[in-house]
């Protein structure tokens, strides 16, 4: 739908791919190589795995969201990422290919392509000139930005069609997230990003907040959020999670109950315990952030 002005032939052009482009061409090496190798000793779990993984977590979830407003973009801009959308595609459907041979031959044909059929196309082989492993790390670190503020969002209940501001308190991540900024706003709905060195002392209770490797993640809630309410919902919450945790507390201090009870029955009700546990400490940290005091 968006290779109207698009020539195959045009070969990728390095100086102009984003962190994004290398990134995923630089994943898509990694692909190849686990495919080849899984076939060649006629292994097909690794193939099969990665190749879900790469196209539904990789490519589907964040590269195409991605690339939406950029082929919306200006025309140069435009050009690269339709190159690498249709670089990534048409290289997965001929890995793909000796898996789910119908599917891909018919995706295939309605791409840009030589000869007659994807089954007799050559299949793809690694690109170390593509491989970036600068790129893979700091993607990384931007897609967790976006997930750490998507996290934070759902769990405040702040609605995904409402921007939010976000905060960033770091000192050694600015460099690497300023020019990604605006990815970060797409994917995370955020209305406005800033850096500060810190948070004030009075203003903390406007935010929640999350502790990534190199920074510090602060979501503005102020406004967003109904405090009253949500803390009257985390309250009974906690209340219905201490009363199970005590049942399940006291029936594991009952030694006739541990010493008789098969084993499988006692670890389970430890596994209980541990859950409800981590339920507890996750909803009095919640509490926190919005200004509640623990209990």
């Amino acid at each position: 739908m968006n290779l109207e002005d698009f020539d195959k032939n045009i070969p990728i052009d390095k100086s102009t791919l984003r962190l994004e482009d290398r990134w995923i061409l630089s994943r898509l090496q990694d692909l190849i190589g686990i495919v080849n190798e899984g076939f060649a000793k006629y292994q097909m779990d690794d193939p099969a795995r990665w190749l879900y993984t790469y196209l539904w977590n990789y490519f589907c979830d964040w590269y195409i969201e991605l690339a939406k407003p950029r082929l919306r973009g200006e025309t140069k801009d435009r050009i690269c990422v339709q190159k690498v959308l249709y670089t990534v595609l048409e290289t997965s459907m001929r890995l793909l290919h000796p898996i789910m041979p119908f599917i891909t031959e018919e995706i295939w044909q309605a791409l840009p392509h030589n000869g007659e059929s994807i089954m007799v196309s050559p299949f793809p082989e690694r690109d170390d000139s593509l491989k970036d492993m600068q790129a893979e790390i700091d993607m990384e670190t931007v897609m967790n930005v976006v997930t750490a503020i998507r996290s934070l969002r759902a769990e405040v209940g702040v609605a995904l069609s409402k921007q939010i501001n976000v905060v960033a308190v770091s000192t050694y991540a600015r460099d690497l997230i300023e020019p990604n900024i605006e990815f970060i706003k797409n994917l995370a709905k955020v209305r406005e990003f800033t850096f500060m060195d810190s948070i004030p002392e009075e203003d903390i209770n406007k935010y929640v907040s999350a502790h990534q490797p190199m920074l510090d993640l602060y979501v503005e809630v102020a406004g967003l959020v109904d405090l009253d309410k949500e803390l009257a919902r985390i309250d009974s919450e906690l209340a219905s999670i201490n009363k199970e945790l005590a049942r399940v507390t006291g029936k594991l201090s009952n030694e006739q109950f541990t010493s008789k009870a098969p084993a499988e029955i006692v670890e389970k009700e430890r596994g209980i315990q541990s859950e409800l546990q981590d339920k507890k400490t996750k909803l009095e940290d919640r509490k926190k952030a919005l200004g509640g005091n623990a209990k």
